[in-house]
């Protein structure tokens, strides 16, 4: 799947095939020449519990139980790679992020994951 959209002169493209393959690679390139990068690979696929929760107003996009993904952005020295999963506690789902190079430190949040990547940002 290929995937450019020319916006001020930004070219975003999204190269994957998930059926295929579990990686999609995200960039932005302006002048031919890569401004950001970001590669995810999907772990756990998603399932949808019986009882679902939504994100909110005005997209709703329904939330996954048991979903994990890793992510990488940067290059060289600052390249990091973070791991992000959804799992339901109690029927509500709890956003995590495990980063560090073995992923022992971790940040969640059962408001959004929006909260958890705050969090992350603030740690």
């Amino acid at each position: 799947y290929l995937m450019i959209k020319n916006k001020l002169e930004i070219k975003k493209i999204e190269v994957g095939d998930y059926f295929q393959i579990s990686t999609i690679t995200y960039q932005e390139k302006k002048n031919n020449i890569i401004q950001q990068s970001f590669s995810y690979f999907i772990e756990n696929e998603k399932f949808y519990p019986y009882k679902l929760c939504y994100t909110l107003p005005p997209k709703k996009y329904s939330i996954p139980n048991n979903y994990s993904v890793k992510t990488t952005w940067g290059r060289a020295i600052n390249r990091q790679t973070v791991q992000y999963k959804i799992k339901y506690k109690d029927r509500k789902p709890e956003f995590q992020i495990l980063y560090s190079a073995s992923f022992k430190f971790e940040v969640k949040s059962n408001i959004s994951a929006s909260r958890a990547a705050t969090d992350y940002e603030k740690a």
